[in-house]
């Protein structure tokens, strides 16, 4: 079975395989250095949501609350 010279730039579903160059590269680092960015902005804004204590409910929510963990 001989080998055809151009099957070595294909991959397992004989598509072309992606040549990674420098400017590939660049791209990929800046995709993933704004996606870490991105969650970092989002874990900030959702850091004071978290530590945020509870509030103070009104009384008739109050009651429905203390009425709901009654019945679980």
């Amino acid at each position: 079975m001989s080998t055809n010279p151009v099957a070595k730039h294909l991959n397992k579903f004989n598509k072309p395989k992606r040549i990674e160059d420098k400017r590939y590269k660049k791209e990929l680092k800046r995709m993933v250095k704004e996606l870490k960015t991105e969650s970092e902005k989002l874990q900030d804004n959702l850091e004071p949501i978290v530590n945020n204590k509870e509030e103070e409910l009104d009384p008739e929510t109050q009651e429905y609350v203390d009425s709901l963990k009654e019945k679980l």
